[in-house]
């Protein structure tokens, strides 16, 4: 599939692509881990749902600003794809480099296979398994050795220690007597800064007169107002639907998010406003200006 790149390229940064009229691939996250002195950096595994068909327009989007076309002739192309694939499906298996391998079953249902030394884990770019054999420790050659030590060491030890513990009080005592005298001196300057500040007078004149002007309070929201919100898209992972907000208001929309639809997906809107001639006035300028597809959602 000439489009793989792109798929390829959004797996990297996000949980969920869908191949409009196809189907659905998922990332799935995998810690680091090891078996049988084999050592695994973090992965991203992918997965297939052929059930997730419904063009959510981030990989549209992703190959008209890639490729520099229109949206309307990226989905075109995702078409034109899709229908090479499923054509190729019915007599032989269908490979997409770095992905997997995709063939029917004898119900005709499209089976997944993930390509298992394929890693989506952008952290772990470079990073390859490895084996490290455990070190082996030879018991019978280590010797425990006793130490003889005369009763005379034992005595110049004992006083060594009790001299040792001596110098160590004093030492500590003094230090006691230096710390109270620090916290003596910081409390007389802490008694004479609040003396100070007790005694000191402040002169500030006097302050002119500020008209400020009040401004009629602002309509509270009417919840009973209608909306007609011009429709971009609507995502199944909200973190598509965040970036397709944000490459709207970016490209000076007024973009927002409006009701979550009855299939619990996030729809993203160029606009919500109050009067119906200006929604459809939008979705003409956008067709006319983007090539891009947009409809009309009305919120009660």
């Amino acid at each position: 599939m000439s489009i793989s790149k792109h798929i390829i390229e959004l797996l990297h940064k996000h949980d969920c692509v869908i191949i409009p009229g196809f189907g659905a691939f998922l990332t799935k996250s995998i810690p680091a881990s090891h078996y049988n002195n084999v050592f695994s950096p973090p992965k991203k595994s992918v997965t297939f749902n052929g059930m997730l068909k419904e063009n959510d327009g981030l990989l549209a989007n992703e190959i008209s600003a890639k490729e520099n076309i229109s949206y309307n002739a990226s989905l075109k192309q995702i078409k034109k794809e899709v229908k090479a694939l499923l054509s190729s499906l019915k007599s032989d298996k269908v490979e997409i480099d770095n992905i997997g391998v995709f063939q029917l079953n004898t119900e005709k249902k499209i089976q997944f296979q993930p390509n298992k030394d394929a890693n989506f884990d952008s952290n772990s770019y470079g990073l390859e398994s490895f084996t490290r054999n455990p070190r082996k420790i030879d018991d019978s050659k280590e010797k425990i050795k006793t130490l003889s030590i005369p009763d005379y060491a034992i005595k110049y030890a004992a006083i060594l220690i009790l001299l040792i513990g001596i110098s160590s009080i004093s030492y500590i005592s003094f230090d006691d007597y230096q710390n109270g005298q620090k916290v003596e001196s910081l409390a007389n300057a802490q008694k004479k800064i609040l003396q100070n500040v007790q005694t000191a007078t402040f002169d500030l004149g006097e302050y002119s007169k500020i008209n400020i002007p009040i401004k009629k309070s602002i309509t509270p929201y009417n919840s009973n107002s209608i909306y007609y919100s011009v429709i971009a898209g609507s995502f199944r992972s909200m973190d598509n639907a965040n970036n397709k907000l944000k490459s709207l208001i970016k490209l000076g929309y007024e973009a927002s998010f409006t009701s979550i639809n009855p299939k619990g997906l996030h729809r993203v809107a160029y606009a919500r406003l109050q009067n119906r001639n200006e929604a459809v006035k939008l979705i003409a300028r956008i067709k006319k200006e983007k090539g891009s597809d947009a409809w009309l959602l009305i919120e009660k």
